[in-house]
Parts: structure tokens; sequence; C-alpha cells
């Protein structure tokens, strides 16, 4: 799944390599959970320190549709 992923992200549409971001993230969540929380803890801290509404809106969207991996680890308090 992640090669498929990598091969969208060239593509020259903004909204095919923003779906190619969100699925690598989901399918990462499954192999490396635990680095995978902190890497969103770490862009989630920076969009609130920046005050950047939709990269937070982006990410808590995607926090939840991983939600279940993460939970899976162990990782509830995300």
């Amino acid at each position: 799944m992640l090669k498929y992923i990598k091969e969208q992200f060239p593509s020259d549409d903004q909204y095919i390599r923003n779906f190619a971001e969100g699925q690598k993230w989901v399918a990462t969540a499954f192999i490396e959970p635990a680095k995978h929380a902190k890497q969103l803890a770490r862009i989630l801290s920076e969009q609130v320190k920046n005050d950047d509404k939709a990269g937070i809106v982006r990410t808590v969207s995607m926090m939840e549709g991983i939600s279940e991996p993460l939970e899976d680890a162990g990782l509830k308090e995300i």
C-alpha cells in the first residue's frame, strides 16, 4: 500500500497529493503507531502555536481516522 501511495505524491493534482499524504499517515499508523503518534502531536502542537486553524482541522480529522491503530497500541491519550 505504501508503494502505491508514494507513487501518487508527484501528481500535479493537489487533491491527489493531499489524499495520498492522508493515506500514508493511515498506513504508517498501523506500522509504527507510537512513532506516528509523536509526529502527530508535534505537528498539532506547531499548528496550535501558529494558529493554523485549517491545519488543526486536517490533523484532528486525520487523528480520528487513525484512532484504531493508535488505541490498539495503547495510545488512548491521543
